[in-house]
Parts: structure tokens; sequence; C-alpha cells
């Protein structure tokens, strides 16, 4: 064992260090990970499928937790292979749409009802306004027509003028 001694604040401190030859090595896992063409199966498209449609689940949840490879190989295989890009898009399509139909909503306001008890356990339902939301407007506004409304204008400036030039600076 090596063996280093350092000076702290005048206490001696001795720090043992195990020779590279003397630590034990994690076992490595067997590859269990399966392959692209491991994936193109009728059945495992559907179940991609449903992990997208009916568990509304991120690409980073399917690649890496339920795929059990790197969200960077799963975008390299959606790139590859057309029809597992087919079984995702297919399975994102519903809570799309049920996306941008929650979106649009929200951004003209809406009516809701409400169920609500009173002191003495009648029921009743109150109906009730949700504002439109500012933000969600102006995002929508932006990605659908970005050369109106966008964040930054640009402004061009054409000038026939010599550029002033002031020598009188005050300190």
């Amino acid at each position: 064992m090596r063996e280093r001694e350092s000076t702290l604040g005048g206490a001696k401190v001795t720090n043992k260090k195990a020779n590279n030859k003397n630590r034990k090595r994690k076992p490595r896992k067997p590859n269990t990970k399966l392959k692209l063409s491991d994936w193109i199966t009728e059945s495992n498209l559907l179940r991609i499928k449903g992990w997208f449609r009916d568990d509304a689940l991120t690409d980073e949840i399917v690649a890496t937790d339920k795929m059990g490879i790197s969200l960077a190989t799963f975008y390299r295989w959606l790139k590859n292979s057309p029809a597992l890009r087919q079984a995702v898009d297919e399975g994102k399509e519903p809570i799309n749409v049920k996306l941008v139909d929650v979106a649009f909503k929200r951004a003209f306001g809406f009516k809701v009802n409400e169920c609500r008890i009173n002191e003495k356990g009648q029921k009743s339902v109150v109906q009730r306004y949700i504002p439109p939301d500012p933000s969600l407007i102006r995002y929508l506004l932006n990605n659908r027509m970005p050369d109106k409304f966008r964040n930054q204008q640009n402004v061009e400036v054409n000038s026939s003028l010599p550029p002033v030039i002031i020598d009188d600076v005050r300190e």
C-alpha cells in the first residue's frame, strides 16, 4: 500500500491508498439489451405504440426505462427505421390531438361546471369561467405565425447620411 502524508493546519494526515492491482472490480453485466431488429416485431411495435398512446410517456422514459437504451440510440433508431418511426408517431398522435385541443381551449378561456357542497351537505352545480392564458396565446401565435408574431423584431435602417462623429466628450 502507498501512503501519502500531508500536514493540514499543523496536524499530520495519512491517506492510505490501495494499489490498483489489489482493487476488486465490479463484475460486468451481460449485454442483455435488445437490438433494433429485436424491437421491429409486430408485438414490440404495438408495445411501443401503447407506451406513447396509453401511458403518455416521453421519448426519454420509453428509451431508457422501457427499452433499456440511451436516448441518442433511440433517436438513431428512429432515423434508421421507418417501422419504429411510424409506431412512435401513431402512438403519439392521440395524445398530441388532445394536447392541442386543451391548449386552444385554455388559450381562449372556457367555462367549467363545479360541484360544490355547502355546510348543510347540499350539492349545487356552479359554473366557473377559466380566463384565457396570455402566455399560451403568445406561444401559439409565435409558433403558428412567426412572420407576424415573433419575440424579436428585425429593423433595417438604410441611410445615405454620413456618420456623425462627436469630438466633445464630457467626463
